[in-house]
């Protein structure tokens, strides 16, 4: 019996938040972006969740037409298919995917609005 191995390295598109870091004072609305860079690769879908303090800010809907609360879907993929704010436990969750066509550079993936909370104090 003959086995082989094949040794491989898997690439995929990368996730970043831009600006890193944001200050923020109680009751100012500020922004950030969920950028995607598939730059040198191929990506037909993404998924993201990201953990925020939701005793120091608010997620601000971006589509009060739909129940719960939802960030601004960005130009990434063709269909975003889950968008999901979960205030009690400060967890953002976004997926998307395109079924032609394939992502290879940077884009934006979502847009997060929010403001500082009474009592948070400024902070980054």
């Amino acid at each position: 019996m003959t086995t082989a191995l094949l040794s491989s390295t898997a690439a995929a598109a990368t996730f970043s938040m831009n600006p890193i870091t944001k200050t923020f004072e109680i009751g100012c609305e500020r922004s950030a972006l969920i950028e995607i860079d598939a730059t040198g690769e191929t990506s037909n879908a993404g998924e993201v969740e990201i953990s925020y303090d939701p005793t120091k800010i608010e997620i601000l809907d971006s589509n009060p037409s739909i129940s719960g609360v939802q960030i601004k879907e960005g130009n990434a993929y063709q269909a975003y298919l889950y968008n999901d704010v979960n205030t009690t436990t400060g967890t953002i969750k976004l997926a998307a995917s395109s079924f032609t066509g394939s992502l290879s550079s940077k884009k934006t993936f979502g847009e997060i609005e929010f403001k500082g909370k009474p009592g948070a104090g400024s902070t980054a």
